[in-house]
């Protein structure tokens, strides 16, 4: 497995011809050579691992294809094109590929790349006579309830509407594909919520964030210690940017999850001092508040009697 991250091809080579070496033991994560040459981004190493018997499969992990989709290596997507046991799974990596490139934070973000795979796979689909099956639909409301595009015609008809319709549309796949509970997954909605950040959209910023936040609740996913700080970071740009009002949900929220990491024991001292910030900016916006609510008693009493 190091052999295969380290792309260190003659020494895989030699494991597995020279003594006999399983490709697809896997490690206490489930993790096989597969996910390690990914990982190591060697096309050499990952078309070694499959002509040698190693398979698309993992132990509670991502399975190395679409692994590979999530990191945005077409190359080495392409590499597994005689290895799939499905034309379904190949279209869905095909999928992940496409809205990867839209949600990756790295020199690979490309939509064009990412309107170009998502089409491909449309036209598979078709091909195939796969339509998408859907065991439930859930309409999220920082996806502006949109659902996910069912055929190449609605698709198509999204591009004519905007950018940021093909990035939700990209986590739409994402969490189809990969599920809430997926690190990478909810990684990709926090980066997109950072892009709308970056052009001072925080409150739809907020909204993308603060769905996120969410999934991590609902399914008890223990939260980074920079995770809640990086909410207060984004407060405090919105005071220095002049954003007159920080929506009192994200506040609650944040406050919320803060209490409840400190209760549980998860990295108080961090917290305590991510606690102590948040504080700070409630502070500042009720004191905005109620200078607001001060001028406007002053401009009434004013136009009433002068």
């Amino acid at each position: 497995m190091l052999s295969a991250y380290r792309e260190h091809t003659h020494m895989v080579k030699y494991f597995l011809d020279e003594l006999g070496c399983d490709p697809n033991e896997y490690d206490q994560d489930g993790r096989t050579s597969l996910h390690y040459g990914i990982d190591g981004g060697s096309l050499d190493v990952v078309q070694l691992l499959l002509k040698r018997g190693a398979k698309n499969m993992s132990y509670n992990a991502t399975s190395p294809l679409i692994w590979a989709a999530l990191e945005a290596r077409e190359d080495l997507v392409d590499a597994f094109v005689n290895y799939c046991s499905s034309d379904l799974e190949w279209i869905e990596a095909r999928e992940v590929l496409g809205a990867s490139y839209a949600n990756i934070e790295s020199k690979n973000y490309n939509l064009e790349k990412a309107i170009t795979h998502i089409r491909k796979a449309h036209k598979w689909r078709i091909e195939k006579n796969l339509p998408k099956i859907f065991s439930s639909i859930q309409l999220i409301e920082a996806y502006n309830y949109s659902q996910e595009c069912q055929t190449l015609e609605e698709f198509n008809q999204l591009l004519s509407e905007s950018h940021n319709r093909l990035h939700i549309e990209s986590l739409l796949i994402q969490e189809r594909i990969l599920g809430q509970k997926n690190k990478r997954y909810r990684h990709a909605i926090r980066f997109y919520g950072a892009l709308l950040a970056d052009t001072h959209q925080y409150d739809v910023s907020l909204r993308f964030w603060l769905y996120e936040l969410d999934l991590r609740r609902k399914h008890k996913i223990n939260f980074d210690k920079w995770h809640l700080r990086g909410f207060v970071h984004m407060f405090a740009e919105m005071m220095i940017n002049d954003v007159d009002i920080i929506p009192e949900k994200a506040i609650l929220e944040v406050l919320k999850a803060l209490n409840d990491e400190i209760s549980n024991g998860r990295n108080n001292d961090h917290n305590l001092l991510t606690l102590f910030y948040l504080i700070t900016i409630i502070s500042h916006v009720c004191y905005f508040i109620l200078k607001l609510l001060k001028f406007s008693i002053v401009k009434i009493i004013f136009d009433s009697y002068f």
